[in-house]
């Protein structure tokens, strides 16, 4: 495989991983798979 096409199918596949995350109801801040931010400001 060339570098390029590498990077082409990680951009197809973030792309995707954007649309679906998108597309998807909003995640608690619980997600077991997302990596919870810091919290500054609080929701609860």
């Amino acid at each position: 495989l060339l570098k390029k096409d590498i990077d082409d199918k990680a951009s197809e596949i973030a792309k995707a991983f954007l649309k679906r995350k998108r597309d998807a109801p909003a995640p608690d801040e619980t997600s077991p798979n997302l990596r919870p931010k810091p919290v500054s400001n609080r929701k609860k």
